[in-house]
């Protein structure tokens, strides 16, 4: 056999393994996909989501759609859930975990809302048949007509004011409040409405 045709079966040789996958980029190799997610009302940091299929974790600051850098293999699973919320606020994931990966995901929702808060008062001695009128802020307003606790019937977002008035008082007494107001709310707050 020839040297040149010796050559060109070396050559031809290469080529079948090479075009086999024997370079490791071949056809062969393993697809990858992407886990995206599309977040809505994200308005402050602190929000980190992870896959923890991956062991991925990652910051969303601001509403809109992204993806986890590290993909993920065909047939291989995802489970992507909120590691922590934004401070005052309450995140959840829907359609965040899967299995058997055959395209890359896009329907993984990321939904915060704001944490709201009640707020209480404590009434005490106001007479029988009476009513005196209160209200939170200028505009939540409600009547009173018996002693005991009272919450307002809209709760307030974190971060809010707040401040409780007496509008209308009881015919034949007065009644005052005691720890009524306060600046940005963290929580569930109490006031006090004594009537004498």
């Amino acid at each position: 056999m020839s040297t040149v045709v010796k050559s060109l079966l070396v050559i031809f040789s290469l080529s079948i393994v090479l075009n086999c996958g024997g370079g490791g980029g071949g056809a062969s190799s393993t697809p990858y996909y992407t886990i995206g997610y599309t977040a809505y009302g994200v308005q402050s940091t602190g929000l980190i989501i992870t896959n923890n299929s991956t062991s991925e974790s990652k910051n969303v600051s601001s509403s809109g759609s992204g993806s986890f850098l590290n993909l993920v293999p065909q047939g291989g699973s995802y489970n992507v859930t909120v590691f922590t919320s934004p401070i005052g606020y309450t995140c959840s994931v829907s359609n965040g975990s899967g299995s058997n990966v055959i395209a890359n995901i896009t329907n993984i929702t990321i939904n915060c809302s704001v944490d709201t808060y009640s707020v209480n008062g404590t009434v005490s001695g106001l007479s029988a048949g009476k009513s005196v009128v209160i209200t939170d802020n200028g505009t939540d307003t409600s009547t009173i007509t018996t002693n005991g606790s009272f919450t307002f019937p809209t709760k307030l977002a974190y971060g809010t004011n707040w401040t409780v008035a007496v509008a209308t008082q009881p015919v034949g007494q007065t009644c005052t409040l005691s720890a009524n107001s306060g600046f940005a709310i963290t929580g569930n707050v109490y006031f006090g409405l004594s009537c004498l």
